[in-house]
């Protein structure tokens, strides 16, 4: 019996030995992937600290602290393109340093990089070994968790965009000004004018009413409003023809009311700016729901238009 447990000592040890032998005392791991979002989107998310509770995939505890699949993450450092943080846990101090970089005009590159140093004892290097296996895991999991999120439009402007083809290029369209932001009554008195103007030449709409409204200082507004039709009309007093170029428009589709629309229109300049559009034509809400009919603001459909290239 007693040799037999000595067969076993001997055998435990030189196994110890061998995987010691075979882990060598610092490891690393480096993992990435690619965003479907811009570089400069991301790492206005990652860096704002006050937005970590709508992207990071656990709890933010506070500035320094974070939980991940019931993990604690200390933040150690922030730096340009992302931050430094650490693990301690199972034996095992990991140091990492996750960022984000440019890929395309269209993308970018979400990278995680880790490194543990093992201990000389063997048997402590072999299970902090396989601890930092389990932390691969961990690393893998979170850049997947947030690629999920970044990936997704709605969660970094509030919306989706489509980009599309101007199909109509044909529009009639007036101005006026308000020493007042313009009230709905007010903003379809103008579309009927154009409407009625329509019908008289015995010309079609061919799409939904479009809105501008730009700030002349503080208490003034220019307005203009205009409708698709499918030809080209006349310019009568203060009715316009206008001709659209036949390129490209990005195109979000909205439901909500003016502080929805407000903030979706800055939204709408952030994404231009972020995917580096240049745009060579004032953008317009396209008043899918009729706002006199509609009164609930919270169900006005408007899809917001911005020609570029």
């Amino acid at each position: 019996m007693k040799k037999v447990v000595i067969v076993i000592a001997v055998v435990i040890c030189i196994v110890l030995i061998s995987v010691y032998l075979l882990i060598p005392s610092k490891q690393r791991i480096f993992h990435s992937l690619e965003l479907n979002c811009t570089e400069s989107a991301a790492q206005r998310f990652m860096l704002n600290r006050n937005a970590w509770d709508a992207w990071w995939p656990g709890k933010v505890i506070d500035n320094k602290n974070l939980v991940y699949q019931n993990r604690k993450i200390n933040i150690d450092r922030f730096t340009l393109k992302g931050f430094d943080f650490s693990i301690n846990e199972e034996g095992l101090q990991t140091s990492s340093h996750l960022q984000v970089v440019y890929f395309t005009d269209m993308s970018a590159k979400l990278s995680v990089q880790s490194e543990a140093v093992f201990s000389a004892v063997p048997w402590k290097r072999v299970a902090q070994y396989l601890a930092f296996k389990k932390h691969q895991l961990l690393v893998e999991s979170l850049a997947n968790d947030l690629k999920v999120f970044f990936d997704k439009e709605e969660n970094i402007y509030g919306f989706s965009v489509q980009k599309q083809k101007v199909k109509d290029s044909s529009l009639v369209s007036t101005r006026a000004m308000f020493n007042h932001y313009p009230d709905n009554t007010e903003i379809y008195t103008m579309i009927s004018t154009l409407q009625k103007y329509a019908r008289d030449k015995n010309i079609k709409e061919t799409g939904f009413p479009m809105l501008n409204v730009s700030a002349v200082d503080s208490v003034h507004y220019s307005v203009m409003v205009a409708i698709p039709v499918e030809r080209d009309i006349a310019s009568f007093k203060n009715i316009e023809q206008k001709k659209m170029v036949l390129g490209n428009i990005l195109i979000a589709e909205l439901k909500g009311g003016p502080a929805t629309i407000a903030r979706a229109e800055i939204q709408m300049s952030v994404y231009i700016k972020d995917h580096k559009y240049v745009s060579p034509a004032i953008g317009f809400q396209s008043l899918v729901t009729n706002r006199l009919a509609e009164k609930d603001s919270a169900q006005w459909i408007t899809r917001l238009c911005t020609p570029v290239f």
